[in-house]
């Protein structure tokens, strides 16, 4: 199941999304979920244990005009999603989703867009807080509210890293942090008053404040440093992102700032926190971290909140005096006791952190499903983790949609310089904690990796895909877990039931799927041996023969149905290569040269009769009751040549096609494989 959420665009607005997103991916575990807003939204919610990617969308910058939004929505068509909740209330959104293809949309019915909505919610009656705001919409589309609403914010160990070497760069242990900034100047707290309260604190615990802010508050800063007569200041304005300042406030005793985005980020992340409020209305925009809070706010006589009409004489936050916030922090207790305390967000960033993998597969799609094995096992001792692929173009059809994998990116070894340029961009876009290559190629050294797999690898086993598993072990990672890799979704299983409906084939008898072409003329059985095979199997009226293959070897396989054309069908280049999967899932038997369809019978368990010629069954071929490995034992083989060097190909025209209808009658009257 893929999941649209269309943010907001400004940080405070994605901070009070927070629990909604949470809920989402609880009520939906196995879903991917995907954010959409604009570009500087997306550090703080790829950071998200439960944001899966992240998509660019900015009609004030890259979609401005009409044709970029067509094409965003053309794009978002080609992904298929099952459903979008729209936390923004942009009409253009809405209507983007309906081009889109997007099969639920849920929103609140504001005017102008009901029309463009699937689920449309009608809009709170009364005033809420923002976070409630996005909860309720999902309560009355049906979501159950959840007890613990935190709006937490996640930053990485990188950021927690850049974070450290700031305070240890100014032997910083204990401290405070003063947020200088807003979006608005009447949301700002006089410079002055930031310089007397520093003073008052650093007379009575002597701690140093540490200044943030962004690039356009230096200014500012410089006006606190100037007004204060004893404090001592450490300022950062301008030196931090947003996930390093969440990172840093971490790390202080409490926060002092007015409302913006900021404010939020220190109650994210569990830090006490003093926010000071005018114009704008606590009720509605207040800090809902996980972290204490005071919240101090003066409202004008004559005035209400929130109001965004002219500043009023004498300005709005000057009326909270220092004084005042001292005495609050002192009655809290905050700036005692002499150690930084650990907030519960803090505590549990190590296990609660996405980490960042990247996996380096195979080219040949059979190759890659015998990799899914080591995939499916980082993803148990990884859980939750951002998990990218690198595969070769045709492969990419059966990774790119796994719930397992991230992202994708493709390696095309025809590419120029140019295209492998690129690649190495994309690639070196991300810094993985973790580097898996199962090429043994040189991208674990031109990438940003902490742990890479060894180059040097004494394995133990034959078989390629114990190998693949061995180099996980290697890397102290077990090879085990409960998780299995997801060769297709419930869509793709109805798309290939519907598909085979359409062509005759009854669900009630047992399917007999036959893949009679490997992607080499050496390994593929004869064809006479194949219609021996399938002419004997189809007088039993309860087996239906299914014959796959590529949409070019259709031909050929043709010539090997038209004998039965009501038994046998000709499913070649009919089915995507996840609709086969959930073809191959529902097989009674399976029969296939070493391919793909080989590999994927056995990941999926079914009864497989594998034909092995040139090939080594013991690097490709499989142990157990039901997997029958037929081959004839020939001097030359397994030779593992593209071209046989004699005059005939004794590895497969002596293998008697009894031999091979024995093994399928056996497996079929084997137990019955769920």
């Amino acid at each position: 199941m893929k999941i649209l959420i269309v943010t907001k665009n400004w940080l405070g607005d994605i901070l009070f999304e927070i629990p909604a997103i949470e809920t989402i991916a609880r009520a939906y575990p196995q879903a991917e979920i995907v954010c959409m807003g604009p570009e500087r939204c997306r550090k703080i919610l790829e950071a998200h244990p439960a944001v899966h990617r992240f998509l660019t969308f900015d009609e004030k910058k890259e979609q401005r005009s009409f044709f970029a939004k067509i094409q965003f929505a053309t794009g978002l068509r080609s992904e298929k999603w099952d459903r979008a909740y729209l936390f923004h209330r942009s009409r253009t959104r809405a209507f983007l989703l309906l081009c889109a293809g997007v099969r639920e949309r849920i929103g609140y019915a504001s005017p102008g867009r009901r029309r463009f909505l699937t689920h449309p919610v009608p809009e709170p009656t009364g005033p809420l807080h923002q976070r409630d705001y996005f909860l309720e919409l999902l309560e009355k589309s049906g979501l159950k509210r959840p007890s613990d609403t935190a709006c937490r914010f996640y930053f990485l160990e990188d950021d927690e890293k850049r974070a450290k070497a700031l305070l240890d760069k100014n032997g910083l242990k204990q401290f405070i942090c003063f947020h200088l900034g807003a979006n608005w100047e009447p949301k700002r707290w006089p410079a002055v008053h930031f310089a007397k309260l520093a003073d008052m604190i650093f007379e009575k615990w002597n701690l140093a404040v540490v200044l943030t802010g962004s690039p356009e508050d230096r200014l500012l800063g410089e006006a606190v440093m100037k007004g204060a007569s004893k404090a001592r200041f450490v300022s950062v304005i301008g030196q931090t992102s947003l996930t390093e300042l969440g990172a840093l406030f971490s790390k202080a005793l409490f926060v002092v700032s007015g409302d913006s985005g900021p404010l939020h980020i220190a109650s994210g992340v569990g830090t006490p926190v003093v926010a000071l409020f005018g114009p704008t209305d606590p009720a509605q925009t207040g800090p809902r971290g996980p972290g204490d809070k005071i919240v101090l706010k003066f409202v004008p006589e004559g005035y209400h909140a929130p109001w965004y009409g002219e500043m009023p004489a004498g300005g709005w936050l000057s009326r909270i005096s220092p004084e005042e916030v001292m005495a609050a922090i002192e009655e809290k207790g905050w700036g005692s006791g002499g150690t930084v305390r650990e907030s519960p967000r803090h505590s549990t960033m190590a296990q609660e952190r996405r980490k960042n993998i990247l996996f380096v597969t195979l080219s040949n799609i059979g190759d890659v499903i015998l990799t899914t094995p080591a995939l499916a096992a980082l993803a148990a001792h990884f859980p939750g983790a951002r998990i990218t692929a690198v595969t070769s173009p045709r492969a990419k059809a059966i990774l790119a949609p796994s719930r397992l994998v991230d992202r994708v990116v493709v390696y095309d070894k025809k590419a120029d310089w140019r295209g492998k340029i690129q690649f190495l961009r994309e690639l070196r876009a991300v810094s993985y904690d973790c580097v898996v290559d199962l090429r043994n190629s040189m991208i674990p050294f031109l990438v940003r990796g902490r742990e890479r797999s060894p180059w040097l690898r004494p394995f133990r086993a034959v078989s390629k895909r114990a190998r693949h598993l061995e180099i996980l072990e290697m890397m102290k990672i077990p090879a085990g877990g409960d998780r299995k890799f997801d060769f297709f979704s419930e869509s793709e299983e109805s798309s290939a039931m519907a598909r085979l409906k359409w062509a005759g084939i009854s669900p009630e008898k047992k399917w007999i799927v036959i893949c009679p072409v490997a992607a080499s003329s050496t390994k593929s059985w004869r064809g006479e041996g194949f219609k021996e095979v399938i002419r004997e199997l189809a007088r039993n009226e309860a087996n239906q023969i299914l014959l796959v293959g590529e949409k070019d070897q259709r031909p050929a396989i043709q010539r090997l149905v038209d004998f039965l054309p009501a038994r046998a069908h000709n499913l070649a280049g009919e089915l995507a290569l996840r609709e086969l999967a959930a073809v191959v899932s529902r097989a009674s038997l399976v029969l296939s040269n070493d391919s793909a369809v080989m590999h994927l019978a056995h990941e999926l368990d079914r009864p497989t009769a594998a034909l092995f010629g040139p090939t080594d069954p013991e690097k490709y071929g499989r142990a157990g009751a039901h997997f029958r490995i037929l081959r004839t034992g020939v001097f030359c083989s397994p030779c593992e040549k593209a071209q046989c060097r004699f005059d005939r190909q004794a590895c497969f025209e002596d293998l008697e096609s009894g031999r091979v209808l024995e093994a399928c009658r056996e497996l079929l009257a084997g137990p019955v494989r769920a």
